[in-house]
Order: structure tokens, then C-alpha cells, then sequence
């Protein structure tokens, strides 16, 4: 199943023994069909018994080698096939040919698999059709639905950049829709604001491998969210089931909210108990906020996120005695993800110590996600991960750069800095000084190390 195509007939008696063997408990007698066949086969999760429907498993398996051929170009089966097939073009772009093959055949008819779930990310556009390829975020199919004018069927997406690699507005005004223009905008936003270059390619790949990278990139809070999140649908869910009541979908998703609110209130206050309580019993438990070593200096850094308002950073610079060498409030006009904001602000952080001339630096942040990806040195096609490809190349420029994670309770004066102005203020800066709200947290970070 994984190399031909398999004849939908031939499926579907597969399919019908396997309903007789399940529904049929007598000889010569004609069983009830209590569940349709389509639900057999969704997950148990989802209630189902996980059967396979076995033209779409065909699929998917064929799917796969398709796959293979649009990711190992140079491999002997990818220059076979492409003697073969395609030796001018592409996979993607193959016709059925002449007098193909049966395995041919059923590569190119799986081939609608990997359409459906590809998407190419832009780096300089030299190998991406604006109207061929699918890559255009946003959108359900990636793709351009814009009037293509005459002449420019074949236009790749670089004609749309400038010189200086920027767009070239004038040329997408003219071409696109309103909405598609400031998609398109803010594609090459992200990467001018993050000083970073991509280089294009497909993305997609095996389902769980893309499961296991997003949690992974989630912070603290975003897992919060998610968890309760599942437990209130489940709630809910058999509300609906079994007691027959109806749900707004709002007092769900307030609900989540006031739970997570509820639980990080809780946290807070069971760490600030914990944290006087270590200060009276002279025990060796958390204390808070910790100086960095003898010749290092500390820089934390906190993300201040808002949807459609682009991200706000909160930056500090302390000694070995907690002392304040330098504050920095500045802003992203893009719009990221909070666990990418925090990265976003790691950077800016580092950036800040090298400008000001620091060389052996303790970098401290309450993203989990983003410390341990930096610890690791993970790497990646996502933005997130070129963030952190981008940091880990900054800390060429320092001696020593040690990586710290501190709850969100003993980051609080980067995060009063973060969240202390609006986001059209501009860059902040200070030195030794801080703002009252940012500075009463310092004076209670040093009133924990007395």
C-alpha cells in the first residue's frame, strides 16, 4: 500500500468483510449496522474504534514516498524518478506523462496530499510563482486568489521585492487586494524586524513531529491555557451530552481565563509566602531574584504581547549587587507569537549588553520554552527557531553567556518595564533610575537579598 495505488474496488471489499466480521454474529444472517463506517474509523479519542479507512491510508502511505521525493533531492530514487518524469521541472509541477508507470501513477494522484498541506517560506523569492505556489500566510490555501493580469502568470515573488529586499509597494498595490497586500507586507516584516534572512523551502512533514515542536515552543502560560482549555471543552462537552444543555462558546473561553487568572494568582501568592517565609527560617529554599556571579553582569528581559498591537519589551541591566546599570523599554510593530516575543526580547537584551560594552552576561527569562531551546542550541525552519539560531550566533561576540529561567514572580521588573508605557510610545531608555513601578520592584528584589 505504500508504493501502488490500490484500487478503490478492491478497497471497498476489504471494507465490507471487516463491517461483516464486526456486525454479522450468525451464519447466513445479515447483521445491524449499529455505527456508520466513517465513525469505526475515527480515533478512540474522538470515539471511534480506529479502524483504517484503507483508501485514505493508501493515500497517506503514498503520500509519504511522494514526499521523499520533494525533500532528498540527490537521492537515487529522487534521480530516477526524475529521469524519468520530471527531468526539466519540478515533482510538484509533473504531469502524468506518457505511458507511465503503476507506482508513477499513484504518486502523482497522492500528490494532492502534499498540496493541501505545503506551504513555502520566503526567503528571496527566486523559486516561489506568486500564482503557482502556496505561500501566502493567512489564507486557508496559501495561495493567491487576486486577479492575475495578463503577462503575469509566470511572475516569481522576488519581481515584488526591491533592491534593498523590501517590498515594492507601488508594484503589490497595483496587482493585489487590499487584504493579500497586507499579508504580504507583513511577511517581510518579520524578518527585517528580527534582522534575520529565510531561506525558502516547503514545510510540512509527519503530524505528531509537528505536535511535538509546538508544544515544545509553548510557554508556561500558553500550556496553562491549553490544558484548561481541554478540560473546560470536556466539561462542557458532556453538559451538552448527557444533562442536553446548551453552551455559548464565550462562557467556555471566559471561563479558561478566569481559571488560569485564578491559578496564577494562587502561584503568586503561594511563592511570595514561600519566599518570606525562607527569609525567616534562614532555609536554603527559592529567595527570588539572584545576582549574577562576581564579574558577570545580569539582563532580564520580559515580552509584553497584544493582538493586533504588535509587542512591547521590557529590558534590565543588574550588577553583582542588584544595582540598576540600565532600563530599556522599546516596541515590534509586527505582531508575534508570545513564546517568539519573548525570544524577540532575549535578543534585544543581548544586543543592549554588547552595545553598552558587557561581555560576560547572565541572560534571564520567565519563558521556559525559549531557555531551554537556547541551552539545547535547537534548530529549526520555524520563526521561532530562527530567533534562536540568530541569538546563539550573537553570543559569538561575548566571552560567557549563561542562560537563566526565573518564574514570572521574580521577573517582575522587567515585566513592570515591559508593560509601562503604551506601544506608541518608542524606546525608553535609563540609567540607574528606573520608573516607580519597575523601581519599587527593585527595592522589594533587594529587600529579599538583605
Amino acid at each position: 500500500m505504500s508504493v501502488f495505488k490500490i484500487p478503490a474496488n478492491f478497497c471497498d471489499e476489504l471494507r465490507s468483510m471487516m463491517s461483516h466480521f464486526w456486525w454479522n454474529h450468525e451464519e447466513g444472517k445479515r447483521g445491524i449496522s449499529w455505527v456508520t463506517w466513517k465513525k469505526l474509523c475515527q480515533p478512540k479519542g474522538m470515539g471511534g474504534m480506529g479502524f483504517r479507512d484503507f483508501k485514505l491510508f493508501n493515500l497517506a502511505l503514498l503520500g509519504k514516498q511522494a514526499w521523499r521525493l520533494t525533500t532528498e533531492a540527490g537521492s537515487l530514487w529522487e534521480q530516477v524518478m526524475r529521469a524519468r518524469y520530471y527531468p526539466n521541472g519540478d515533482f510538484m509541477m509533473a504531469t502524468l506523462g506518457h505511458n507511465p508507470s503503476y507506482i508513477w501513477r499513484g504518486l502523482v494522484e497522492a500528490r494532492m496530499v502534499l498540496d493541501r498541506g505545503m506551504r513555502r517560506r520566503i526567503g528571496d523569492g527566486i523559486s516561489t510563482k506568486v500564482w503557482r505556489d502556496a505561500w501566502l500566510p493567512g489564507t486557508h490555501t496559501g495561495r493567491v486568489i487576486s486577479p492575475c493580469a495578463a503577462g503575469n502568470e509566470e511572475m516569481f515573488v522576488s519581481e515584488l521585492l526591491t533592491a534593498g529586499n523590501g517590498w515594492d509597494m507601488e508594484l503589490i498595490t497595483s496587482v493585489f487586494l487590499p487584504f493579500e497586500m497586507d499579508r504580504i507586507v507583513n511577511i517581510r516584516k518579520v524578518w527585517e524586524g528580527l534582522g534575520l534572512e529565510g531561506e525558502e523551502g516547503e514545510g510540512g512533514g509527519c503530524i505528531s513531529d509537528w505536535v511535538e515542536e509546538w508544544w515544545r515552543e509553548l510557554g508556561v502560560r500558553e500550556h496553562s491555557v491549553f490544558m484548561v482549555g481541554c478540560w473546560a471543552l470536556w466539561e462542557h462537552r458532556n453538559n451538552v451530552i448527557f444533562e442536553s444543555s446548551e453552551v455559548d462558546p464565550w462562557v467556555v473561553i471566559r471561563r479558561v481565563g478566569d481559571v488560569v487568572a485564578e491559578m496564577e494568582g494562587s502561584a503568586y501568592e503561594v511563592i511570595k509566602g514561600r519566599r518570606r517565609k525562607d527569609m525567616g527560617s534562614g532555609s536554603d529554599g527559592p529567595r527570588g531574584w539572584e545576582p549574577a556571579p562576581r564579574g558577570f553582569v545580569k539582563v532580564n528581559v520580559d515580552a509584553g504581547v497584544k493582538e493586533d498591537e504588535g509587542v512591547s519589551l521590557g529590558l534590565v541591566c543588574r550588577g553583582e549587587m542588584g544595582d540598576v546599570l540600565w532600563g530599556v523599554f522599546t516596541v515590534q510593530d509586527q505582531v508575534l507569537e508570545p513564546h517568539v516575543a519573548e525570544a524577540v526580547a532575549i535578543l534585544e537584551g543581548l544586543k543592549e549588553a554588547l552595545r553598552t560594552g558587557y561581555r560576560d552576561v547572565v541572560l534571564e527569562s520567565d519563558c521556559l520554552q525559549v531557555v531551554e531551546a537556547l541551552k539545547k542550541k535547537l534548530s529549526g525552519r520555524s520563526c521561532f527557531m530562527l530567533v534562536i539560531e540568530e541569538i546563539l550566533l550573537l553570543c559569538n561576540s561575548f566571552n560567557t553567556v549563561l542562560w537563566s529561567f526565573s518564574s514570572r514572580v521574580n521577573n517582575t521588573v522587567a515585566h513592570a518595564l515591559a508593560h509601562i508605557y503604551p506601544r506608541n510610545t518608542g524606546r525608553m531608555e535609563w540609567s540607574e533610575t528606573l520608573p516607580p513601578s519597575a523601581n519599587d520592584a527593585i527595592l522589594f528584589d533587594l529587600s529579599l537579598l538583605k
